[in-house]
């Protein structure tokens, strides 16, 4: 990898970008991921990034029609080590809208839901989780606040509880993105391991976070067994023809 954190997160995006894709036609969606890119650097070691769906099934399978769009923004900070990136802190939003009209699918959209990940370890504050989530509904503004040709309908009235942090693996927008795929698009049986199979090419190439700086402020167990990763958080699909056999019903 080149020298820098932000040259080598260019040199990882085509490949990461390339198995999303590639997962959606495998399932024969007609889903639109905009890939992840970089859209502002501040520096060598830090930068911005934005994603989105357009169109994906409301759940796995579905039938009706596929009309959820995700909207997705982060911040990642990182380094480069023995020619290896790794991530230092981030912060990931994701905003879940529906379509209204299918002929526009980003005009009048409606706000379902959004959060926002983060990073927070820094000797100080000790109630807050290392990783963790709140609710946030606005949090698809940012993303939508750079494309004009969006459009949403007013929020509803919410009286959030901002201060709720729920603790969660590593939620970098790479990571988030395997949730929404997840989600909306893997099947609960994975009866091909088709999920499986794209979960084991994102842990051989994904950018790991450096746990070393908070070392002294983490358990040993958390340290050593790194259950931050998101691809450890889902069960581990069996091999096909295993599958095939529990799948029989004669």
């Amino acid at each position: 990898m080149a020298n820098g954190f932000n040259s080598s997160l260019e040199a990882y995006l085509p490949q990461f970008n390339s198995m999303v894709s590639s997962l959606l036609k495998s399932f024969g969606l007609i889903t639109v991921f905009s890939g992840v890119t970089i859209y502002e650097r501040k520096g060598e070691n830090d930068c911005c990034l934005m994603a989105s769906f357009q169109g994906l099934p409301q759940r796995p399978g579905s039938t009706k029609k596929s009309s959820e769009n995700v909207f997705i923004t982060a911040v990642l900070s990182g380094g480069v080590k023995s020619g290896q990136a790794y991530l230092t802190r981030y912060g990931t939003e994701i905003g879940y809208f529906r379509q209204t009209n299918a002929s526009e699918p980003l005009c009048d959209l409606l706000p379902i839901t959004g959060y926002h990940y983060d990073f927070d370890c820094d000797g100080q504050k000790f109630n807050h989780p290392v990783f963790h989530v709140q609710p946030k509904m606005t949090a698809g503004d940012r993303y939508i606040g750079m494309k004009p040709n969006i459009t949403h309908q007013n929020y509803p009235e919410l009286n959030e509880i901002r201060t709720v942090r729920i603790p969660t693996p590593q939620m970098d927008i790479f990571s988030t993105i395997v949730m929404v795929l997840a989600d909306h698009v893997a099947l609960p049986n994975d009866p091909n391991r088709t999920f499986g199979d794209f979960l084991e090419k994102f842990e051989r190439g994904m950018i790991q976070f450096d746990l070393e700086p908070i070392r002294a402020l983490v358990t040993e167990p958390f340290f050593n067994a790194n259950p931050h990763r998101i691809h450890s958080w889902y069960p581990k699909p069996l091999p096909k023809a295993v599958n095939i056999g529990l799948n029989r019903r004669d």
